[in-house]
């Protein structure tokens, strides 16, 4: 069965997130849970593993948004599927005006997550 771990991004950052766009925190959340649900459902990545804002950035990241809310405030949540451990990191999230290092931090953890294996 499929993890999600929370744990390589900062209380801050997801405490920031979550405080100033709740809904749009909750929305990427709920993204994030149908990825592990359709991953423990037997689907692959980037094969079937298509949906909503699931979308594939470069170096292992992905991304999911926010889906379903009136005027929202563009906000994502960068995600690594470890597929040898079956755990889903959140490795990132942020708004999309700061999406670009946003990025590159987590194609950073991606890169760490891989070296220590």
């Amino acid at each position: 069965m499929w993890k999600i771990n929370w744990t390589l991004i900062t209380k801050s950052q997801a405490k920031r997130v979550k405080k100033k766009h709740t809904a749009e925190f909750e929305s990427c959340v709920a993204q994030i849970a149908t990825a592990q649900k359709y991953l423990n459902m037997g689907l692959k990545i980037g094969g079937k593993l298509k949906f909503g804002t699931l979308r594939p950035e470069s170096g292992g990241v992905y991304r999911v948004g926010q889906s379903g809310i009136p005027s929202p405030k563009e906000t994502r949540i960068y995600l690594y599927f470890d597929e040898d451990s079956k755990i889903i990191y959140v490795v990132g999230m942020g708004f999309k005006e700061g999406q670009s290092k946003d990025i590159n931090e987590a194609k950073n953890l991606v890169k760490k997550i891989r070296e220590a294996k």
